[in-house]
């Protein structure tokens, strides 16, 4: 594939193998199977780039897949599990509760997500907590001969998780006592109405990073984030963010949901606020799992939202204020993700994996997910 930028450089991109670069006259002529013509050949014992780019081509012709190798092949489990000791363990979850203490209408464990499961009131235990943290341990530290720099991460997930707080207390000591010489990472993801000082200052104490689901100002945040009796939980939140916030906690970060009656304009002016904690995840509700959500939302909703869409779109056009320390709503839309997708394409040149050569796809088991039963 041919592209070229705006100001003016032309490249190419072969998908085969993943490598953009730039192009030349002589490259073009060589690709397309163009006959040089006589004066280009006249020039050829002086001119350089014609003998770089001939030799540039043989080399992509080395490490392009050959025409006939089979694209698949019989993976055996010792090359799996080589993979995931060399790649993957960077993270494992426990879903430490599949209950809530909130009704959010959006949740993807509620009614209106059909094919997905329902809440609950499972609790994991520790006794499953603690085969799950083995078990990752021991792959971890089979890995270090493959990835000796790798540093073990935990993350407690739900449901909301600080439902079961004492056993993320029990599981923090029980890693820190038994594996001392090894330094995890601890996280979580919860809706912060149960973010009280005591559990704070134990986050603070054991340095956890914090996702804070934020759905915006009051208006937008309680239209979807409510308690099982449909009151709003936005004055709750905000009350523990601001003293987290006033106490220096500074490993927090904000996710917010947005849905089609947001003001994109509201919501930016929101995310600047400097005691708001900074944006990490800026997404709308899930479309899968059976969804019926969006049919709450009339075309006028739908038409208004985009109208206010373009609007914001627009503004950060006009105005790209790029804030290295916190990010709006416009730059996680348009700036951030734009700017992966040009530089860091989910490409993974990394011939020697055979199971996802050359692919965006997720590595396998580079995350582990364990649910409050033990799965």
């Amino acid at each position: 594939m041919e592209f070229e930028t705006q100001s003016g450089v032309r490249y190419f991109y072969d998908n085969e193998i993943g490598i953009a670069y730039p192009s030349h006259p002589f490259l073009e002529k060589m690709i397309r199977n163009d006959s040089l013509q006589e004066k280009d050949l006249s020039a050829v014992p002086a001119d350089e780039n014609f003998l770089f780019y001939s030799r540039f081509l043989q080399k992509l012709k080395r490490i392009r897949p050959k025409k006939g190798r089979p694209k698949r092949h019989p993976l055996l489990q010792e090359e799996i599990k080589e993979m995931v000791l060399r790649d993957g363990l960077q993270q494992v979850t426990l879903s430490i509760t599949e209950d809530c203490n909130l009704r959010c209408r959006y949740c993807v464990y509620s009614d209106v997500y059909t094919l997905s499961r329902k809440r609950s009131k499972e609790m994991m235990d520790f006794e499953t907590a603690r085969k799950a943290l083995d078990w990752y341990v021991s792959l971890f530290m089979e890995g270090r001969e493959y990835n000796p720099v790798r540093s073990p991460a935990i993350c407690f997930y739900g449901g909301e998780p600080l439902l079961n707080f004492d056993l993320i207390k029990k599981c923090v000591q029980y890693v820190k006592t038994t594996w001392p010489d090894m330094d995890f990472t601890f996280s979580m993801t919860t809706n912060g109405t149960l973010l009280n000082k005591e559990k704070e200052d134990f986050l603070k104490e054991h340095h956890f990073n914090i996702s804070i689901s934020i759905d915006g100002p009051k208006e937008d945040h309680d239209r979807n984030r409510v308690y099982p009796d449909g009151s709003g939980t936005h004055t709750d939140v905000m009350k523990n963010v601001r003293r987290m916030v006033a106490d220096g906690y500074v490993s927090c970060r904000s996710l917010c949901v947005f849905d089609y009656k947001c003001d994109m304009s509201r919501l930016d002016a929101f995310f600047r606020q400097p005691e708001i904690p900074r944006l990490s995840n800026l997404t709308n509700p899930s479309l899968q799992n059976g969804s019926l959500f969006y049919n709450r939302y009339s075309d006028e909703d739908i038409r208004n939202f985009y109208d206010s869409e373009e609007k914001a779109f627009l503004s950060y056009l006009e105005n790209p204020v790029l804030n290295p320390d916190k990010e709006s709503c416009y730059e996680h839309l348009y700036s951030i993700f734009s700017g992966k997708l040009i530089y860091q394409p989910p490409i993974m040149v990394t011939p020697e994996n055979r199971i996802v050569p050359y692919s965006g796809a997720c590595i396998l088991g580079k995350k582990f997910f364990v649910d409050a039963h033990g799965n």
